[in-house]
């Protein structure tokens, strides 16, 4: 008779600490808002006491807008189903994790340049490409998917619209989709 030894490796135990994984936005700027509720709204300049708290509120409503303004545009294209659009964007993590990477490893000037060289080969005029980094980051938001959010943001940031960069610096300080970098936020 064969027996076989159950080894730790062989396990189908899930395993829910310890591996790395990161932490949902979309949790977090849930318990966000809880906190802002529960406090009776929104941190104003002449009560924070905790600049944290009031930097997690703007990054949340950041967020929010993104993903409202995503799907005033899908609701607006021709041709494609909100699934369908979603799928799209989901493609373009792919094209732009390298850039999300180095922004946790690289300066801000410096991934943006690479960005804005990308944004070269790409063969799509600025209009068109402006428009699906707005639609796609709103998905990236919704769906959770921080290197289609952040690479729509640094998208956009590259081509000039600098609001973004505040966004960017959201994410290094919070460590959503790039690696915490506290001192590169704060440049």
């Amino acid at each position: 008779m064969l027996t076989k030894t159950v080894t730790a490796s062989d396990s189908a135990l899930p395993s829910f600490l310890g591996n790395g994984a990161q932490s949902s936005l979309a949790s977090h700027c849930n318990t966000v808002s809880l906190l802002t509720n529960t406090n009776g709204g929104f941190t104003t300049a002449a009560a924070m006491t905790d600049p944290n708290i009031a930097l997690n509120e703007q990054f949340c409503l950041a967020r929010t807008y993104a993903i409202a303004k995503s799907e005033d545009m899908i609701a607006k294209v021709q041709g494609f189903t909100p699934d369908q659009i979603t799928a799209q964007c989901q493609g373009f993590a792919p094209a732009m994790q390298p850039f999300v990477t180095a922004l946790g490893l690289k300066t801000q000037p410096e991934v943006v340049q690479d960005v804005a060289s990308f944004i070269l080969t790409t063969g799509m005029s600025p209009a068109q490409l402006k428009g699906t980094a707005q639609i796609c980051m709103g998905v990236g938001y919704r769906t959770d998917d921080m290197d289609v959010a952040l690479g729509s943001a640094l998208m956009m940031f590259a081509m000039g619209d600098h609001v973004y960069g505040e966004v960017m610096d959201h994410h290094l300080a919070q460590g959503f989709g790039t690696s915490k970098r506290v001192d590169s936020a704060r440049a």
